[in-house]
């Protein structure tokens, strides 16, 4: 699992495509969360946060990157979705969007959500489909590949080991249920990106966290060509496509 270190890159590219993705998700809970305590686990920026509290929910952020909690609402503390410094029963919501394939037993992440949430609580996490992509990341990806970007290691485990681990709904289900979850629901969105524009949809791919720090170490000029690229690149495909997304939706046992 990676740390991300950089709190504005994420804000500025992934962040607005993950708003998108955590408001569909979200929209699958009652409309009005007025007296709900939630916890977002994992919370990077805050994305699910901000969407649960714009439904009335009091919300907690955690995430292990103080970079990226600094960038994000609060109150937030840092900790290790695994190990959630909560006592047992004390949220009535918790929540792990886009988390739990960076781990390597998402079991023991789940596990984590439902001792820290109320009996009759609701626990929702989120999961990419494995395999699915997008036309933005692919012309993204030749851009970079123009200029010799190779991805890092642990993104190369994450796409083989990490996804194929929670990006399917029977594989999801299954996790939630040996994790003590009850009533266990996975849907799958299709999310509509078409609000955003081509630059917005270039830094999503270029702020992501594999990519964000060769970005960085690029002399200016250099960076500043390949990013006009990409963009190009973008309005050159299908960029609003719909992402497709696995929500969870389970309560602990009573």
């Amino acid at each position: 699992m990676s740390d991300y270190s950089d709190g504005a890159a994420w804000a500025a590219g992934p962040g607005q495509v993950y708003a998108l993705l955590a408001e569909a998700a979200v929209g699958l809970l009652p409309e009005d969360l007025s007296g709900v305590l939630g916890l977002d686990a994992g919370a990077g920026t805050g994305a699910a946060t901000r969407a649960l509290r714009r439904r009335g929910a009091r919300m907690l952020s955690t995430d292990r990157s103080l970079a990226m909690l600094a960038a994000g609402p609060v109150p937030a503390f840092v900790s290790d979705i695994r190990r959630l410094p909560l006592a047992d029963g004390s949220v009535d919501l918790a929540v792990a969007t886009l988390v739990l394939s960076h781990l390597a037993d998402p079991h023991a992440g789940l596990a984590q959500l439902r001792r820290v949430t109320r009996p009759g609580g609701t626990v929702l996490a989120t999961a990419f489909v494995a395999g699915a992509s997008h036309p933005v990341k692919h012309a993204i990806d030749r851009v970079l590949d123009r200029y010799g970007y190779q991805a890092p290691d642990w993104y190369a485990e994450l796409k083989a080991l990490g996804e194929p681990r929670t990006g399917d709904a029977a594989a999801l289900a299954e996790l939630a249920s040996t994790a003590g979850l009850v009533d266990v629901r996975v849907d799958e969105l299709a999310v509509d990106l078409a609000s955003l524009d081509a630059g917005v949809l270039a830094s999503w791919r270029l702020g992501m966290a594999q990519v964000a720090p060769y970005l960085a170490g690029l002399e200016p000029d250099v960076r500043d060509r390949l990013t006009a690229e990409a963009t190009d690149a973008v309005r050159g495909c299908r960029p609003a496509d719909p992402l497709p997304l696995l929500v969870l939706r389970a309560s602990p046992r009573g």
